[in-house]
């Protein structure tokens, strides 16, 4: 049997109702948030007009914030540059400002002052690089005449050691510690007078001042030791030149000064040069041949400055020996493993380079030497059993012995005859042999009386080409051994024992 409904099922089939906002929404309403967003979708956006819109400019891709910030930016860079470049122009133009004065260790006074030009005179000046920091440098007009006084050199070197510290001080807001700087310290507050002219800070305050309108002086002498060919050479990066202007009266020290310059020169690398203008000898060769030429061509005489060391271009003079070889130059090349003479070996290696090279007589007194010394050899001379020859020195010049004894006059000859005597004896076998009778006795002196001397009978002179004119007599106070009126004995008179 079969069942079937009286009423057939009908088909049911879902429709989306109309929205209905006729009450407020609860949590417990039917319809979920989700199907009344999808009830009412939003307006979909309109796509960009082809054709601009009337009188409206085109949307432009770049957001505004964007453009703003660049013209910000652009901006602020160009005013940056205004205000960088003005204030350097100010820096380089403004005055310095007075930085206080000080006194050297000799008592004399001196006081920086900021100027716009430079003084008229030889000294250390203050400069300001184009970053604003002071520099110092040492300002030598060009019209000045070379050399300068020793006096100038000296206070040169006493000005250069204060000025440095305080610009030192200026850099670093403090002062700076008082340490021993090395014989190689480079100060870095220094700007060679080489540098500083090319940078245009000496010749701009040159012609400030004024100098450019003076009477133009004729060109210095060549230096010795400049070549032939100097206009084609290159300029010397660094070179070392030696005044002979010395207050001395003996001619020792001043080469011994010359030496060890020559070696200093080669040990740093520096071409070597030497000026004789003020030299109380007279010309250097007018004694000795000149020294070698250099590869290069010698700096402007105003670039040459005595300190400090580390200049490029140095001059070395009797006044500044104590700065160029001083304390600092004995620390550097004195042997610290050694003890007494040994410790200077290799100082006296720099002697003995420029003694090699420097000490060459001109021709004429190179002839006249060597042929005496063949006289001399010829004297002593024997197939078998050749002489000795023991030279003297006796020299009474302005220096008098270290010794309390003598301190006020000078050695007696005896000494010397007796020294050279003993000489011979220990260098001969036998000290009454036909080779003791055969030895000379040479003598050489700035005396012109001490030839007559009776302890001096048998002796022979070094030479007698060069003659020194005499002395007037004695007076009688003199000749009892008394002082002169300058406080120092003419003759010295041993008292019978």
């Amino acid at each position: 049997m079969l069942l079937s409904p009286s009423n057939p099922p009908t088909r049911m089939t879902l429709r989306r109702a109309p929205p209905s906002f006729d009450h407020p929404l609860s949590a417990t309403t039917s319809r979920s948030t989700f199907a009344r967003l999808l009830a009412s979708p939003p307006p979909s956006p309109s796509l960009p007009a082809l054709v601009p819109r009337h009188g409206k400019p085109p949307p432009s891709p770049t957001p505004r914030r964007l453009r703003r910030l660049t013209r910000f930016l652009i901006w602020v860079f160009g005013v940056s540059t205004i205000v960088y470049y003005a204030t350097a122009l100010l820096r380089a133009h403004r005055r310095l400002p007075s930085m206080g004065s000080w006194s050297t260790d000799s008592g004399t006074s001196y006081e920086l002052v900021g100027d716009d030009s430079l003084p008229d005179f030889p000294t250390p000046v203050v400069v300001t690089d184009s970053s604003g920091k002071p520099r110092w440098t040492i300002s030598i007009p060009p019209h000045t005449a070379f050399p300068l006084l020793p006096n100038e050199y000296a206070e040169l070197c006493a000005q250069t050691g204060e000025i440095a510290t305080h610009v030192s001080s200026l850099v670093h807001k403090s002062p700076p510690p008082a340490a021993h700087k090395p014989y190689s310290h480079i100060d870095p507050n220094f700007l060679d007078p080489t540098l500083a002219d090319r940078l245009g800070l000496l010749l701009s305050a040159s012609q400030a001042a004024g100098l450019t309108y003076r009477p133009s002086r004729p060109p210095p002498p060549p230096l010795l030791g400049e070549s032939f060919s100097s206009p084609s050479l290159p300029d010397c990066a660094r070179s070392l030149t030696v005044t002979l202007e010395t207050p001395s009266a003996g001619l020792a020290p001043t080469l011994m000064l010359l030496w060890t310059a020559y070696g200093l020169a080669l040990s740093e690398d520096r071409a070597f040069f030497i000026d004789d203008t003020r030299w109380s000898y007279g010309s250097y060769t007018d004694f000795f041949t000149p020294p070698p030429a250099a590869n290069c061509r010698p700096p402007p005489r105003h670039h040459i400055t005595p300190c400090p060391h580390s200049a490029a271009h140095l001059l070395v003079s009797s006044t500044t020996t104590a700065h160029t070889f001083g304390g600092a130059f004995h620390d550097a090349f004195e042997d610290a493993h050694r003890a007494g003479n040994a410790r200077q070996k290799p100082i006296f290696d720099l002697a003995r380079k420029g003694y090699e090279a420097l000490f060459h007589l001109k021709p004429e007194d190179a002839k006249h030497v060597e042929e005496r010394l063949e006289e001399l050899r010829a004297m002593v001379a024997h197939p078998e059993e050749p002489g000795k020859i023991v030279a003297m020195h006796i020299r009474h010049g302005d220096a008098h012995p270290l010794s309390f004894q003598y301190r006020d006059a000078y050695i007696p000859t005896p000494h010397y005859v007796t020294a050279a005597h003993s000489l011979l004896t220990t260098s001969l076998p036998s000290p009454s042999g036909p080779q003791h009778t055969r030895s000379l006795l040479i003598v050489a002196s700035d005396d012109p009386e001490i030839y007559t001397d009776d302890d001096l009978i048998g002796t022979i002179r070094a030479q007698s080409v060069v003659k020194l004119a005499s002395r007037p007599p004695l007076s009688p106070s003199q000749e009892r051994g008394e002082p002169d009126a300058q406080g120092m004995f003419r003759r010295f008179v041993e008292a019978p024992t």
